[in-house]
């Protein structure tokens, strides 16, 4: 049963693509470092979610909420990882990369 592939899935997705499906607006950005408002609603702080486009990661300082796009975009809908990386392949129309198993 082929399961997925998550690091083959990491290449192929930013977590600009992320921030873009959850509507982020960065209030600020400084280099690779993008600054805006947590999009998993702990708080108003324009400044709480520190992402790092350069190496796909967050951490948001309110929720103390971190990872890379797929751990982001798992929390944001609240789902396991793999329904959450199958529905992220979905919205973005790739197809989701598959690890063979023996």
């Amino acid at each position: 049963m082929p399961g997925i592939d998550f690091a083959a899935l990491r290449d192929q997705v930013s977590i600009e693509d992320v921030l873009a499906l959850l509507g982020f607006r960065p209030a600020s950005c400084r280099g690779a470092t993008l600054r805006g408002r947590c999009p998993l609603g702990c708080s108003d702080d324009p400044r709480a979610l520190a992402v790092d486009v350069k190496i796909n990661k967050f951490y948001c300082h309110r929720c103390r909420c971190g990872g890379n796009q797929l751990d982001l975009w798992r929390l944001a809908l609240d789902l396991p990882i793999h329904p959450a990386a199958k529905d992220l392949c979905a919205r973005l129309c790739i197809p989701v990369p598959e690890n063979h198993r023996r």
